[in-house]
């Protein structure tokens, strides 16, 4: 059996022939499927002005639990990191208001490169900015190369004393 995946020509680059494929469908949404991906189709499809690529990706049906018709939501792995300190993604969108910066003891912090990004942590009972180096990253968590040790706390979000949402 097959998938035609369609991939967005802003991801088509990092696809290749072999690439591991997991994907899960509705009428199973405990279940995790495996594919490869076979084929990359060289005629692209234009939706809502986003050029599309028909990924084709070979699937082992010998469950019999996949039809044809079923929509798959599928992850293509690109990259892997095995046994890395990684942190959740929001933890890289908490910024403090003015208030909590104020009683902050820190220095400008200077440009940051592509790779880097600042979150917060609490030292000696202070809040204070880190500079890490970003490594791989999906939608939930990000690979940290330096800056953070396992263990540290890190800021995910905070409510202020006083202010409603």
């Amino acid at each position: 059996m097959q998938i035609e995946a369609n991939i967005a020509e802003a991801d088509i680059g990092m696809i290749t022939a072999h690439m591991p494929v997991t994907f899960t469908v509705d009428a199973y949404p405990n279940d995790v499927f495996d594919g490869t991906v076979e084929q990359i189709r060289l005629s692209p499809t234009e939706e809502q002005n986003v050029v599309m690529y028909t990924v084709v990706i070979q699937v082992d049906n010998s469950s019999r639990k996949l039809l044809p018709g079923m929509t798959a939501s599928v992850d293509i792995k690109i990259q892997e990191a095995l046994d890395v300190l990684t942190l959740p993604a929001m933890a890289l969108q908490y910024k403090p208001s003015g208030a909590v910066k104020a009683q902050m003891e820190t220095q400008k912090i200077a440009d940051l490169g592509p790779t880097q990004a600042v979150v917060y942590h609490f030292k000696n009972k202070k809040l204070e900015p880190v500079i890490i180096e970003k490594g791989l990253a999906d939608l939930t968590n990000v690979e940290i190369k330096s800056g953070l040790s396992e263990g540290d706390s890190v800021i995910l979000e905070a409510k202020e004393k006083g202010r409603r949402k």
